[in-house]
């Protein structure tokens, strides 16, 4: 299956479908479209605005079809279990109008039909391994009906099967899916775990995604002196995303300080940060507070992956500084650097 983002909180009440695809598969046959064995299903978010998809494909003649295998077979399309659209028998481009019922999301069920006798050849061939069925095992009737794109009906591409490796398209995605994140952490204060939220914020602002920031109200001993985010700064958390950055003893606060609302109703991420190989066994039950865990390198991730019982990703800090002025050759000067050299710095605090 492939799937574009998955924003639907553990225990929510009005979980968004994330945009995914199972059963649509990719060969060399035609590259810029995608075929199915016999069934399929998308799955699209809530789109505003739009009322109807219109679904582009062809019937191709597959080079290697003979006999029983010539001619396409017929798609029928389901909306939410109703029919809706079948493509016609002829060979040549076709196109379905799919009417939509617009802000609720979507689930569309692909079934071939007239396909019935060389699949159960296709079935035959591989359950007995004879020679006479193996040709069968390859689909080339199925293979010529190729679906290759999906748009709202004012012509707006919302996946292009041409591009293997990210047919959705994103921008119209993070349009309408309503993305968002709530950010939790010490937006404030001069420590590490305090610029890893606000890293998040540049990476949120950058990627164009809708951030609520939430101040942790747990004891810090440390400097409240970074007012970059101030302004924003605020105890609502409207989006179904919570990202609490955090040490994760800390965790077991949250409720305490936050009260339960906070977490409740949300897919809850902690961000952990840990820079030994193995993550100590009094912290388990900090994963309790969490749907799935970020990390900022592959290093953490590993340690933490180890223990938890929860999925573990790595997702880098953001950084963001000014392109330096001077020419490479006068920094070096300056600062009484070899020209001809390959330098790299490490710092350890």
């Amino acid at each position: 299956m492939q799937s574009i983002h998955s924003n639907s909180p553990v225990g929510g009440a009005h979980a968004r479908r994330a945009a995914s695809y199972a059963g649509l598969h990719f060969d060399e046959f035609d590259t810029g479209s995608v075929w199915l064995r016999e069934t399929a299903t998308l799955t699209l978010p809530a789109l505003d605005n739009v009322s109807a998809l219109v679904i582009r494909g062809c019937n191709r003649p597959h080079p290697e079809a003979r006999g029983v295998e010539t001619g396409a077979p017929v798609l029928a399309v389901h909306s939410e279990g109703q029919p809706t659209a079948v493509t016609p028998e002829l060979m040549g481009d076709w196109e379905l109008r799919v009417p939509l019922t617009p802000g609720q999301s979507v689930r569309l069920s692909f079934e071939l039909r007239g396909n019935g006798l060389t699949n159960t050849l296709a079935w035959l061939g591989r359950l007995t391994g004879l020679p006479p069925w193996q040709r069968f095992r390859k689909q080339h009737r199925n293979r010529q009906l190729r679906i290759r794109s999906i748009a709202t009906e004012t012509g707006e591409t919302l996946v292009d099967f041409s591009r293997r490796d990210a047919p959705f398209r994103r921008e119209f995605f993070r349009q309408h899916a309503h993305l968002g994140l709530n950010i939790v952490g010490f937006l404030t204060a001069d420590l590490g775990v305090g610029e890893s939220a606000r890293c998040m914020v540049r990476a949120a602002d950058a990627a164009g995604i809708a951030s609520a920031l939430v101040p942790l109200k747990l004891n810090c001993k440390n400097r409240l002196g970074d007012q970059t985010f101030a302004a924003r700064l605020g105890d609502d958390a409207p989006h179904e995303v919570n990202v609490v950055h955090i040490d994760p003893p800390a965790a077991r606060d949250i409720d305490h300080h936050h009260g339960p609302g906070l977490r409740r109703g949300k897919y809850n991420i902690g961000y952990f940060a840990w820079e030994l190989p193995e993550f100590p066994e009094d912290w388990i039950s900090s994963f309790d507070y969490f749907d799935e865990i970020w990390c900022p390198s592959d290093f953490t991730t590993r340690a933490i992956a180890l223990k938890a019982p929860v999925p573990v990703l790595t997702m880098p800090h953001s950084i963001a500084f000014p392109a330096p002025t001077a020419p490479q050759a006068e920094l070096r000067r300056r600062l009484a650097l070899p020209a001809d050299r390959f330098l790299f710095l490490t710092l350890f605090d």
